[in-house]
């Protein structure tokens, strides 16, 4: 009996256990498929969020395990990147446009040759003549050339947004990539496509015979976008440690990329620029640009000032610090890159490289430009674009930016173009999320970046625009209808010519193309762009160019007595003289009974024009102080 009853209860416990591992289980299988359907769902959310296309969704980036930035045993050893063959070859090299040379097609239209730059940007034709591995000059100088980096850097994804380039402009571009960059810290190229009108089978057949189809990646955007856009769709995309992103019309120098990558892999918020040498739109002649700092003035256009003292004592192959990066090309590590957030706001092109500037230089980073790394750029001629999609992109983006980063320095930019900025509504609501992340990366105000990383900038760029002797239309005195108008065109060629024109009804405000300001720096600047008027010898028309600062070819000075308008130094009697035949405006020997030597502004300051030398930026040649005085 008693036997019975502890089998029953063995029996029982028995079949109690078979049910709690039967639950247990049965919980084991649903906890597994529960964590599996939450590790599909975090995928597809992560996959969803992080398309390339999906702009407009935050990227979650996961550092991955065997990311460099996670490593902490980097050998310190130096190793030369130099590719000498590649050097060697290149010397031995002849035909157009090799070494960076200037090309001209012989018989050329000239009618074709401006409509196909008027299409383009650059001479397209010249482009075609030139070898798509050309030959380049080495502008590095002595210590770059022989400079030894780190062995053990990260790999690089480089990333590319075209829109109608020409084809053999951009073949070059790829051409002197994958020549001049090392393959073992090149991970690939990602070519975006913002939904050219253009075909671009050529492309992808080139990529395929050459062997690169693992190399270079494509994609498209869905609708035409802008570069900044397209930019950020190359970034979700990339799987490299560094991002370096690159305009799609350039020739890197020989070992561009060491240098751009070692500070960046020491510190992986060092965020680093080359410096940008030039590439003549109009012969593809490669020019050398000076080592100098990155700013920008109140139209928020980028702009160079001199290197610094402490800069200019550092050694000659040392990477410098530069305020602002160029928009067009630099490298950032991608941790660093989406720690800040970029803007996806930001429509279509323009203010995208200060907003990064800012992060990067008040939220734990800086910006270094280094003059071991040379990289030529094609800028191109294009008219002025202001609008897309009936949408004034360019001021919405820079009044986005200074509403979340100018703080009390907003109104100087508000202040140059009063009219543009006050159309534009900017909510507080629309800029929270970036606020917030200003907040949470602990960033520092603006005046950190004006008193401590740029004070010299406010000198050439004062908040409050210094007075002006004289401004608006240049109209002709004795014809109430004639006035001074620039080519319609951004070109610092033949074609960027002052000419006479129909005056604008609004001599005090005039078009953009003939509203010219007399400053204190006493050249003749063309409102609202960073070019001034110049000449280069007697008899020549006068064109407009970059304003350097330096007077000399840009000096003016405006005598309100007999209506002239000088150029240079009071001893070589040259002014502006209109040319009806031409319809140009040259210089000539001053005659203070030629008609046509005699101007009116639309605007004038009395008391600095007649106290010349007693108001205005100091008058840098001795000789023509000591000429006004007699």
């Amino acid at each position: 009996m008693v036997l019975g009853l502890i089998l029953i209860r063995f029996d029982f416990f028995c079949r109690q256990i078979k049910r709690k591992r039967s639950l247990f289980y049965k919980c084991v299988t649903w906890s597994i498929i529960a964590f599996i359907m939450l590790i599909v769902g975090i995928y597809k959310f992560i996959a969803t969020s992080n398309d390339p296309m999906a702009i407009d969704k935050t990227y979650i980036y996961i550092e991955p395990f065997s990311s460099y930035f996670r490593r902490k045993n980097h050998t310190q050893i130096l190793h030369d990147w130099n590719d000498y063959e590649l050097i060697r070859r290149d010397e031995k090299r002849i035909g157009y446009g090799e070494h960076g040379t200037d090309t001209y097609v012989d018989g050329q239209d000239p009618k074709l040759e401006e409509m196909l730059v008027r299409e383009n940007g650059h001479n397209v034709l010249v482009s075609d003549m030139i070898a798509l591995d050309r030959s380049i000059p080495d502008f590095r100088n002595d210590a770059c050339q022989k400079k030894k980096n780190l062995k053990d850097l990260p790999k690089v994804s480089i990333i590319i947004p075209f829109y109608d380039e020409h084809i053999s402009t951009l073949l070059r571009t790829l051409h002197s990539i994958i020549n001049r960059t090392p393959r073992e810290l090149l991970k690939e190229i990602i070519l975006v496509n913002d939904l050219s009108r253009k075909h671009y089978e050529k492309l992808e057949n080139h990529i395929a015979v050459k062997g690169w189809a693992g190399l270079v990646k494509m994609i498209e955007m869905e609708e035409h976008s802008g570069v900044i856009w397209s930019r950020l769709a190359g970034a979700r995309l990339a799987s490299a440690d560094v991002l370096l992103f690159m305009d799609c019309h350039v020739e890197v120098g020989y070992n561009y990329l060491p240098p751009l990558l070692e500070p960046i892999a020491k510190n992986y918020r060092m965020v680093t620029i080359p410096t940008l040498d030039i590439i003549d739109k109009n012969n593809y002649e490669i020019l050398p640009l000076d080592p100098a700092r990155t700013v920008f003035d109140w139209h928020f256009h980028a702009q160079r000032i001199p290197l610094n003292a402490r800069d200019t004592e550092m050694k000659p192959d040392e990477p410098y610090f530069t305020p602002v990066i160029y928009g067009s090309t630099y490298a950032i590590s991608q941790k660093f890159f989406w720690e800040l957030k970029p803007d996806f706001e930001l429509i279509t092109q323009g203010a995208d490289f200060i907003e990064m500037s800012f992060k990067i230089n008040l939220c734990g980073g800086m910006t270094l430009e280094h003059p071991c790394s040379r990289i030529a750029h094609l800028y191109r001629r294009f008219p002025h674009e202001k609008h897309f999609n009936e949408i004034d992109f360019k001021a919405s983006n820079n009044k986005r930016v200074a509403e979340i980063w100018l703080e009390e320095y907003k109104e100087a930019l508000y202040s140059r173009h009063p009219e543009r900025y006050n159309r534009i509504r900017v909510d507080e609501e629309d800029i929270i999320e970036q606020l917030r992340l200003k907040k949470s990366l602990n960033c520092l105000p603006i005046s950190y970046f004006f008193e401590r990383l740029a004070p010299d900038m406010l000198e050439r760029y004062p908040i409050h625009e210094y007075q002006h002797f004289a401004s608006g239309g240049i109209r002709l005195f004795e014809k109430n209808d004639t006035c001074l108008e620039i080519s319609g065109d951004s070109d610092y060629g033949e074609s960027s010519r002052l000419e006479i024109q129909k005056c604008d009804p609004n001599i005090v405000h005039p078009h953009e193309y003939q509203y010219f300001i007399l400053r204190h720096f006493r050249d003749i600047q063309i409102r609202g762009r960073s070019d001034c008027i110049q000449n280069a010898r007697r008899g020549n028309g006068f064109t407009y160019a970059h304003c350097h600062y330096k007077q000399g070819n840009q000096y003016f000075r405006y005598d309100i007595e007999t209506m002239q308008i000088f150029w240079g130094p009071k001893r070589n009697n040259l002014c502006l003289d209109a040319d009806f035949e031409t319809k140009q405006v040259i210089a000539s020997k001053c005659d203070k009974h030629n008609k046509h030597q005699k101007f009116v502004f639309g605007k004038v300051n009395l008391a600095m024009l007649k106290s010349w030398l007693e108001y205005g930026a100091n008058i840098l040649d001795d000789k023509e102080v000591k000429d006004l005085k007699e």
